[in-house]
């Protein structure tokens, strides 16, 4: 089964504690294909977002995102 993991993720470097446990967790959801949930940072981080690329699991799971292996970051998405 292919996991993938809906990330808005940032610049990649520690991220101080105090950010990190401010990270917010959708519930899981599936498809037919996949299992999807999404991660929602705080403003401070979602700042220094790369515009250009998605990060690799040793990058988010660096800033203090927390998954189960096998998700993947498939996409990014900037509150409007």
């Amino acid at each position: 089964e292919t996991r993938i993991c809906r990330e808005s993720l940032v610049q990649v470097s520690k991220m101080p504690h105090d950010l990190a446990s401010r990270i917010d967790y959708s519930q899981r959801y599936r498809t037919a294909t996949a299992e999807y949930r999404h991660v929602i940072l705080p403003k401070e981080m979602a700042k220094q977002l790369p515009t250009m690329r998605l990060l690799t699991e040793n990058e988010w799971r660096g800033i203090g995102v927390q998954q189960s292996r096998g998700w993947e970051h498939y996409a990014t998405h900037r509150p409007d």
